[in-house]
């Protein structure tokens, strides 16, 4: 065990050698710190167990992120299918209404055509005020939902942090 330290501290210290040499800076003359700290048997079991725990740690924050991402597209997965059904119900039920409100229309106007184009045109009206305001009511929404989403703890310790730095009259 001891001669497979010690070519470990050979090694290391030819490493350190190229390194010096690859950026261009002259090669200390005394490697002795980094050799005394390697050449010690403790030393090396003590770098092996922080490598390894080292490892341990990076192994379960990718684990513990990749289960962090698959339950917040799951989340929007749900939301977007929920929208989508949601979004299907409600056309189906504008449309009905729609074809009831022409009926209705019909003898108050005079002609069937004459009823529809007046839905249609109240369906433009409708269009041109969503397509004015699609910033304050599509747009900043879904923004908010996905940046809540994926960014809720950073955005609640940054709100946090700004209560926090704020005046406390309060208390």
């Amino acid at each position: 065990m001891v001669k497979g330290n010690r070519s470990l501290a050979i090694i290391y210290k030819s490493r350190i050698r190229t390194t010096y040499q690859f950026c261009g800076i002259n090669t200390p003359t005394n490697h002795s710190y980094f050799i005394n700290v390697l050449s010690s048997d403790k030393n090396i079991e003590t770098i092996s167990q922080l490598l390894a725990e080292v490892k341990h740690y990076v192994e379960l924050r990718s684990e513990s992120l990749q289960i962090d991402f698959v339950s917040k597209l799951s989340r929007l997965l749900t939301a977007l299918v929920l929208f989508a059904i949601l979004f299907m119900l409600c056309a189906l039920a504008v449309m009905f209404v729609s074809m009831t409100v022409a009926a209705a229309l019909t003898p108050i106007v005079g002609s069937q055509a004459l009823a529809y184009a007046l839905i249609v045109l109240c369906y433009v009206i409708i269009g041109m005020i969503v397509l004015f305001n699609r910033k304050k009511w599509i747009e900043q929404p879904i923004t908010h939902f996905i940046a809540s989403l994926f960014l809720g703890d950073i955005l609640q310790a940054t709100h946090s942090n700004k209560n926090d730095n704020g005046n406390h009259e309060d208390e």
